[in-house]
């Protein structure tokens, strides 16, 4: 369970999840799954539709994808891409 509070003024106010934190536009929420080859329980930044925010291996992934993807299009109209 993740509890934050906000304190305003002299009050502490119970945050809901994700924890928001206004002045960096993100949230901290908790997330079960799959990081550097563990799976497990994390905090996980998260944007205002608390979509988590890829980690730079996931980022890669996903560009090395997109590349696939394209390279194959590319091959369907017989070009055949350099590199």
């Amino acid at each position: 369970m993740l509890r934050g509070y906000r304190l305003d003024a002299t009050e502490l106010h119970k945050m809901d999840e994700p924890l928001w934190f206004p002045g960096v536009g993100l949230g901290l929420r908790i997330w079960q799954g799959r990081y550097e080859e563990h799976d497990n329980t994390w905090l996980r930044w998260v944007d205002v539709d608390s979509t988590p925010i890829r980690t730079g291996q996931e980022r890669a992934e996903a560009e090395r994808q997109r590349a696939d993807r394209l390279v194959e299009q590319l091959r369907q109209l017989d070009v055949e891409p350099a590199g």
